[in-house]
């Protein structure tokens, strides 16, 4: 099963991470890098791109660029974790999203709880589940990260710098997974992978072509 743009299931199991040490961690962190870099940075950037010459009144892919940075959100903290596809509970939903999580960690934001469960409801809910953001919520393609204070019905969020933002969060990851003193990173990361890893029953009955 191919699990970024240059590799399989298959090289993931070979590696050697038992040893802090190993060379496999720098081999493990580069498929790492593949996936999330092919999957989640290149459409981004190239929608960004897209739109630089455009005047911004003109920019239509704002709503595309956070539902897609709100998935690479839940993907990193979900490694940082070791949030397991099995853990989640449609019925019973864990109390703080991924996305508050990320949003109040992470060095780049450090938001206030408030303002990271505005943006989870009204842009991640929002677009995900109903193609919209709600209540007065906006995203715009220049500006300030974000405007809007607590009494307030609604953020206002730069979704170029926002992404930019979540760019460094990913460099900042990889780093600290490059460091073996990182053990209960590297645990859960590797339990992550683990499961990203595993065999698939129908890509063994309809195997690839080539």
């Amino acid at each position: 099963m191919k699990i970024s743009s240059k590799h399989y299931n298959t090289d993931w199991k070979v590696l050697n991470l038992d040893d802090p040490g190993s060379q496999d961690w720098k081999t493990a962190i580069e498929i790492f890098k593949d996936r999330i870099t092919h999957r989640f940075i290149v459409p981004i950037n190239a929608l960004i791109k897209h739109e630089e010459q455009l005047d911004r009144s003109k920019r239509r892919f704002g709503f595309v660029i956070v539902a897609i940075d709100c998935l690479l959100i839940e993907t990193l903290q979900a490694f940082r974790t070791g949030k397991l596809l099995s853990d989640y509970n449609p019925h019973n939903p864990p109390p703080i999203s991924l996305i508050i999580e990320f949003l109040k960690e992470s060095p780049h934001f450090n938001w206030e709880h408030w303002k990271a469960r505005t943006f989870c409801r009204h842009f991640r809910n929002g677009i995900l589940h109903q193609a919209e953001t709600t209540n007065d919520s906006l995203i715009r393609s220049d500006g300030p990260l974000v405007l809007g204070g607590k009494s307030d019905n609604g953020l206002i969020i730069n979704r170029t710098e926002f992404h930019r933002r979540i760019e460094l969060a990913l460099s900042d990851y990889l780093e600290e997974l490059r460091d073996n003193k990182s053990v209960d990173l590297r645990k859960y990361f590797r339990k992550k992978m683990s499961e990203v890893c595993r065999e698939n029953l129908l890509e063994i009955k309809y195997p690839r072509d080539s």
